[in-house]
């Protein structure tokens, strides 16, 4: 995990997320790598991941043009508004090419040393090859920069 300081506050990377298999199995995402790309007004990029296990197959991004706090965002391959990448071993290997879901940003605060918060939540609809229906349900991210 990250830790930082910002107007005596210590700041600490939060996810609450699971993986939701055809609404009847729910495990966990327990990812403990954190990266915030983020500017105002410029394109941004979120990565999750595993330090014990770090690459592709344990990994979920999200990138977009934009960030606005109180927006929502669609999830899309199309890119109508962020592209998501998501791999868990042992469940999906990588998103299919068909996949939706929604970004909402509930604050970005911006302190006075410079580090950046971003809070909110989003989920991730995608059926696998063999039928499965699947969601990756996240009620809370905060990451900071």
């Amino acid at each position: 995990m990250s830790f930082g300081s910002a107007m005596g506050h210590v700041l600490t990377n939060e996810l609450r997320a699971d993986l939701i298999i055809n609404d009847a199995e729910t495990i966990p995402i327990n990812f403990d790598s954190f990266s915030l790309t983020y500017k105002k007004n410029a394109p941004f990029s979120i990565r999750l991941g595993l330090l014990s296990d770090p690459g592709s197959k344990n990994e979920l991004t999200l990138r977009g043009a934009v960030l606005e706090p109180g927006m929502t965002y669609p999830i899309s391959p199309m890119f109508q508004g962020v592209a998501a990448g998501f791999a868990l071993e042992g469940y999906t290997q990588a998103l299919p090419a068909a996949y939706s879901g929604m970004l909402n940003v509930d604050a970005i605060i911006t302190g006075e040393d410079g580090a950046t918060t971003v809070s909110g939540s989003f989920s991730i609809y995608f059926q696998d090859a063999t039928g499965k229906d699947f969601e990756v349900k996240c009620t809370k991210i905060r990451l900071f920069t």
